[in-house]
């Protein structure tokens, strides 16, 4: 069973500077809950995929990029029963609670799985030294070729590059965990959107427009970690798709 977990609720920029290219009024009247006057209105949730799995590690708390951020997520879970953290992609919002106020690991019996990719393209960033080289020091960082693999009973990672060069999306069990490949609904409504921070726009629009195929082939439950509701599905829609959400299991 996939559960989310709710970090933090807040906003880093307008939905003009997320979607330059965006029709915001027909995301205004689709999407309301996603709107804080010009403002971006976003959750920032993790999930559990399973007891002892998490897939990526929230905002964290203090977090400069959502001034604010409430940092929920410690008390939604025990970080002692979590085995695996994996982590879709390495930007700040997804590995906020990787290590403590000491740099130690937050989740002391973890193995942190990071796509291969990924790690290598964050090394020269500042969220290497502070989120990520404590855990290459206490020697729990495990990192994945680029590839469709099983990495915990029941669980795979599936490569969705473009918003990172690593970006991995995660199947567990019957569910598709996003990551960030939509972090906006209007992206499935219309998979060509490209969001502002998308490392390889064109990449990022290829992986999605792929992945959703087959979602709205196979009927799967989504999860995703910005949109308003935490589960959805895909559904084809003209020549291309649409977000119906709910929590279908």
């Amino acid at each position: 069973m996939v559960a989310p977990v709710l970090d933090a609720q807040g906003s880093f920029a307008t939905f003009a500077e997320a979607f330059p290219a965006a029709d915001e009024d027909s995301a205004r009247v689709r999407y309301p809950d996603l709107f804080d006057g010009p403002q971006w209105q976003l959750p920032f949730r993790a999930f559990l995929a399973g007891p002892t799995v998490l897939v990526d590690a929230g905002v964290g708390k203090p977090s400069g990029l959502v001034p604010g951020a409430q940092g929920w997520l410690p008390g939604e879970l025990d970080p002692e029963a979590i085995e695996v953290v994996i982590l879709t992609h390495v930007h700040v919002d997804h590995v906020g609670w990787t290590v403590d106020a000491d740099a130690r690991p937050f989740f002391p019996r973890a193995r942190y799985l990071v796509c291969e990719d990924d790690w290598r393209w964050a090394e020269s960033r500042a969220v290497f030294a502070d989120k990520l080289e404590p855990l290459q020091r206490a020697g729990v960082v495990e990192l994945v070729p680029a590839k469709e693999a099983e990495v915990a009973p029941g669980v795979s990672v599936v490569p969705a590059p473009g918003h990172t060069p690593g970006h991995m999306c995660v199947r567990a069990g019957e569910t598709v965990i996003l990551g960030d490949l939509a972090v906006h609904p209007a992206q499935i409504d219309d998979p060509q959107l490209a969001f502002m921070i998308d490392e390889d726009p064109l990449q990022a629009t290829a992986s999605r427009v792929a992945l959703l195929d087959e979602l709205a082939d196979t009927g799967s439950r989504v999860a995703v970690g910005h949109f308003p509701d935490a589960f959805g599905t895909v559904a084809r829609a003209g020549n291309g798709f649409e977000w119906r959400p709910g929590s279908r299991l």
